[in-house]
This record gives C-alpha cells, structure tokens and sequence, in this order.
C-alpha cells in the first residue's frame, strides 16, 4: 500500500523526528495542562462554574467543539453518577477521554482502480495546499512504481501550472496541461485519454480553489465529475478535499 512508510526510513530517522515533533508541541501541551490545572484546583467541588470555565479552555486550545463536548459531557455524567468528587477525578476523566480520541481507528483504504487509470480530484479553498499535497501524493506514488500522471485543471490561478510542474518533475510525474485559462473539464479529458493510451496507473487532479457557496464553480466541479466519469467508468474514485485549521 502506497501509504506505508518508506524503506528508507530507519529507526533512528524516524526517532529523531519523533523527538523534535515531541519538542516542538512540549510548550503548548504544558500551557494547556496548566490552564486545566489552574481551572480544576479553583474550586474544591466540580460544579457547572468549573464545567464551563473548562469548556472556555478545551476551546480555547483549538481542541474544536466536538471533542470538548465530549469532554465536558463525559465529566458531567460521571459527576452525576458519584464518579468524579476531585479534580484529579476529573483530570483522569480528560485523560481517557483524549487517550480515546487518539487512538488507531479502522480507516477506508483509498480506491486503486485495477486495469484502468484511478483518478483522485483534489479539491478545496485557496491556500490550503492542494498543490503541495498533490506533489507529495505524487511522490508517494512513484515511490511505490506506479505511473503518475498530474493533470493541471486549475487553469485560473496564476503561476498553477508552473507550481505542478515543479513537483512533477520532483515527484517523477507526467504532467497534463494547457495554456491559462482553458476550460478546465477539457484539461481532464485529454489527460484522462492520455492515462489510458499510457496506461497511467493514477492520475491526480488539481482544481481551482473555490468556496462552496459559489454555484457556478461547483457547477463546474460537477461537470468535471461528468467528464470524468464518462471517459473512465467510477472516475473520480477519490475526491480529496484539503482543509486547514483556519476551516475551523
């Protein structure tokens, strides 16, 4: 499987990077622990007023609302059920809570066609690093002796096309484009039937960035998925989109 780590990686690679991404996330783990600490130790008894200062703090730490929802609801029940009286109680709580969160969960292996081009539109806002992660996609693949092709299909930002066609001449990919400002369901179409004449194992897709809220570029997004779909049957098997934290 493509995802799987490089051979090349040795141990002591991958324990020093290990180490500087401990680093690197020790003062903002230890800022949060204090903040819990500070939050907890204010009063004797875990009430409502503590229950929410935490939750103004699990928020405040980028921890989304989701998990700090679970977080707060899992103390409350077990408060209610006599199960959490201290704040070490609660700490414990928090504890298994993210312990829960964070470990492995099954996750779908990505779509491979067999005997055809598998194609992966990837997708997204401006900014967000469609294009870095299509270079790296692309490297991974090639890595693992597979025939890659990029097709350019953001023909509306400028300098796109030069960007991939660095990272396909990093990664080992063959790159599909035209000139600015094509349509870019004709882009796909021709890089689609060049897959095929070439017999491309993968062809990965980049897109302009846009905002769902704008009709006539989701529009053309779905053309794009028609277009796809036409010219290899179940293209595209995987839509990627890329997101950061600023998404929220």
């Amino acid at each position: 499987m493509f995802f799987r780590r490089s051979s090349n990686d040795s141990p002591e690679k991958k324990a020093r990077l290990l180490e500087r991404m401990k680093q690197a996330l020790g003062a903002t783990k230890q800022s949060l622990v204090n903040k819990i600490e500070a939050v907890l130790s204010a009063r004797a008894e875990i009430d409502e007023t503590v229950l929410n200062e935490l939750e103004e703090t699990l928020l405040g730490a980028d921890l989304g609302i989701s998990v700090t929802d679970r977080i707060i609801n899992a103390i409350r029940m077990q408060k209610k059920d006599q199960g959490i009286k201290t704040a070490e109680d609660a700490k414990n709580e928090i504890r298994k809570q993210l312990l829960s969160i964070l470990s492995p969960q099954s996750v779908a292996e990505p779509k491979l066609s067999q005997g055809q081009p598998s194609v992966w539109m990837v997708v997204g806002v401006n900014g967000t690093g469609k294009t870095t992660t299509i270079g790296k996609l692309a490297a991974r693949f090639s890595k693992e002796n597979m025939k890659v092709m990029i097709c350019a299909a953001d023909t509306f930002r400028a300098a796109a096309i030069e960007q991939l066609a660095i990272w396909a001449e990093r990664s080992g990919a063959e790159l599909i484009k035209s000139k600015p400002g094509a349509d870019p369901s004709a882009v796909l179409h021709d890089a689609l039937s060049a897959a095929m004449a070439r017999h491309a194992d993968v062809v990965i897709v980049d897109t302009a960035g846009r905002q769902h809220t704008k009709s006539n570029l989701m529009l053309e997004l779905e053309k794009m998925k028609r277009v796809a779909s036409r010219k290899i049957p179940g293209a595209p098997h995987e839509i990627l989109l890329v997101v950061d934290a600023t998404t929220g």
